[in-house]
């Protein structure tokens, strides 16, 4: 925690921001071009294969493990964007409120605290050694990226119902997120330790407590999300 927002978070943010900017000028371009499936093919497979450079990264440096087994937060969007991308009918409707704010949620927050995704606040973005930490920025910085660009595209038009479906979609994964903490004593979806979380601290009172306190904040930053959007394309009408 002492080391977020010094000089390496900073410029961090600062690139990962020209970052996000760039693709959305790119992808709005292309999609005048070639139509926003394309853009949304594109990029879920980009996606993919972010995730699949850091398995080969840590399989040839010895540091895959179970851990890495995509049932993180912001790994659901790994399943959410192919969904959307090459999924037809009303699956990828339900979807499309789960990806939007799930992408912006865990991007964000990865981002503005970075408390496991930092790395050694001493060595540069473009060290070798840094080399899994600045993927993952790039990896939430593509997150915030492609959930926005459903929205800039019309490819989700915003409603405030669609919470629900964000609440049921990410406990479901929830759910199985557990079960696997459970069988492999892991912290997926920071949910059996609260690693990295500021509000696993709750957990010392009761464990039910900083359960209630994720559904609390899930709807909240949902509402927040999809509320903007509604309020903007209202406005637009």
């Amino acid at each position: 925690m002492e080391n977020l927002y010094k000089i390496k978070h900073l410029l961090g943010l600062g690139w990962t921001g020209v970052l996000i900017l760039f693709l959305i000028i790119v992808s709005i371009k292309a999609q005048k071009k070639y139509g926003e499936e394309f853009v949304l093919k594109i990029g879920a497979i980009f996606f993919l294969s972010l995730e699949l450079i850091k398995y080969l990264y840590l399989h040839f440096n010895g540091g895959l493990s179970f851990f890495y087994f995509p049932i993180q937060f912001c790994s659901l969007m790994l399943y959410a964007y192919p969904i959307i991308a090459f999924g037809k009918g009303k699956l990828s409707e339900l979807v499309l409120p789960f990806a939007y704010v799930g992408g912006l949620a865990a991007g964000l927050i990865a981002l503005l605290m970075p408390t496991n995704i930092l790395g050694d606040p001493n060595t540069r973005w473009l060290d070798w050694n840094n080399f899994i930490y600045t993927l993952s920025f790039v990896y939430h910085a593509f997150m915030i990226y492609y959930s926005a660009f459903l929205v800039i595209s019309k490819k989700y038009r915003t409603k405030l119902s669609d919470i629900k479906y964000v609440v049921i979609i990410a406990s479901f994964f929830a759910l199985v997120a557990q079960i696997l903490n459970i069988i492999s004593d892991n912290d997926f979806m920071m949910l059996n330790r609260g690693t990295g979380n500021p509000l696993s601290f709750l957990m010392k009172y009761n464990y039910f407590y900083y359960i209630a306190s994720q559904l609390v904040l899930l709807v909240i930053i949902s509402f927040i999300f999809i509320g903007m959007g509604t309020f903007t394309n209202r406005k637009k009408q």
